[in-house]
């Protein structure tokens, strides 16, 4: 099985529905924002405070590098589609999983995310997907909308798009 890349803005359920997929699918699973923060000893908004925006995507980079060798499930960071490099890197199954802002919203904790901050979550999630929304279907083979679905249903699906 070739390397399933989940990617979509926080809140879209990437990390959690991704390692319930990958234990049913038999697969190692990764999470690229775990990866960097294991690897910086750091956490994400501290890697953002000290090293900025650059700093944390040039450890983001090689995470996907190190996920790609790995295989399995991987989820990733919101922002890894910015990247020619890293969307070059994602080959196999792309799963892009969507939300509304408002959902979103719901389901975040803005105050422990860097891009977000203090904002009204819902309308800087919507710039945010209007943002990063061409990346996403440049690099997807797929397209799965969370809304209406539990973390169980999420993977439910995931399991069933790559077992087609």
């Amino acid at each position: 099985m070739s390397t399933i890349w989940l990617v979509g803005v926080m809140g879209v359920g990437k990390t959690s529905a991704g390692r319930l997929a990958a234990q049913r699918l038999g697969v190692p699973f990764s999470d690229t924002d775990e990866m960097v923060e294991r690897d910086a000893g750091a956490t994400i908004p501290a890697i953002w405070r000290v090293h900025g925006e650059e700093g944390f995507r040039a450890l983001e980079a090689r995470a996907v590098e190190a996920a790609a060798e790995t295989g399995g499930v991987v989820a990733t960071g919101g922002g890894v589609v910015l990247s020619e490099e890293n969307r070059e890197k994602m080959t196999g199954t792309v799963i892009w999983l969507t939300a509304s802002p408002g959902t979103i919203a719901s389901r975040i904790d803005g105050a422990n995310r860097p891009l977000l901050g203090a904002a009204d979550v819902s309308s800087r999630m919507e710039r945010i997907i209007e943002e990063r929304a061409p990346y996403y279907q440049k690099v997807a083979t797929h397209r799965l909308a969370t809304d209406d679905l539990d973390v169980t249903g999420v993977a439910d699906e995931i399991v069933r798009l790559v077992s087609r």
